[in-house]
């Protein structure tokens, strides 16, 4: 295991209004979730589910991969 010097960080949250292309990529993700939900479209069709669950398991092989080390 490397003993690299880790950087102190100063983290700061900012509120920012959304954008309105912001606000209408939310809505649109709004309306398809709630299609997929009322099963309005076919899984061929939309695959929203499919995509969170591989972007979730990414996010967490990425936090994994960085913690190992």
């Amino acid at each position: 295991m490397l003993k690299l010097p880790v950087p102190e960080a100063e983290y700061e949250n900012v509120v920012l209004k959304p954008s309105e292309y912001q606000q209408d990529m939310v809505s649109s993700l709004a309306d398809r979730a709630e299609a997929v939900r009322n099963r309005l479209v076919e899984p061929y069709q939309d695959n929203m589910r499919e995509r969170y669950v591989t972007a979730i398991n990414h996010e967490e092989n990425v936090t994994k991969a960085v913690t190992d080390v």
